[in-house]
């Protein structure tokens, strides 16, 4: 009966890793990561609220101006990223510790292509949000 019982817990979490949902630790780390930003760089930004709180929540990230200007003023207040667009790996790490290393190399080397800063932000916070959705995909 106990190996049974452990076979469905398997089966759930793996159910649960498969769904492309992020855990909720890893959504309210984030929160807290960018609150003391978030007023600041939403007005920088003219991001709409709900945007801000669909980046780990909703559906897809937002693909919007606004949204890129919102997320590269995050990166930049948090250290992740320099004015001249270099992305400071060891401060993602540090300050997203969630992330596994792997993950982070992985979306800095699909970002760093992109010419505009917010472009590189945008597409840092995409592959970095899928990831953590399916991790499974993301691991080298």
């Amino acid at each position: 009966m106990q190996v049974y019982l452990a076979i469905l817990v398997l089966c759930i979490l793996h159910v649960k890793q498969s769904t492309g949902e992020i855990p909720t630790y890893i959504i309210e780390k984030w929160d807290s990561i960018m609150a003391p930003h978030k007023k600041e760089c939403s007005e920088h930004s003219g991001i709409a609220p709900e945007d801000i709180n669909n980046i780990l929540r909703g559906p897809s990230i937002p693909d919007t101006k606004q949204f890129r200007n919102y997320i590269t003023c995050i990166y930049r207040e948090l250290g992740m990223i320099s004015n001249d667009g270099h992305f400071q790996e060891m401060v993602i790490m540090k300050k997203a510790d969630y992330l596994t290393y792997n993950l982070v190399k992985r979306c800095v080397g699909k970002a760093n292509p992109e010419k505009e800063l917010e472009s590189k932000s945008f597409k840092l916070c995409e592959c970095v949000v899928k990831g953590l959705e399916h991790p499974k995909f993301y691991k080298d």
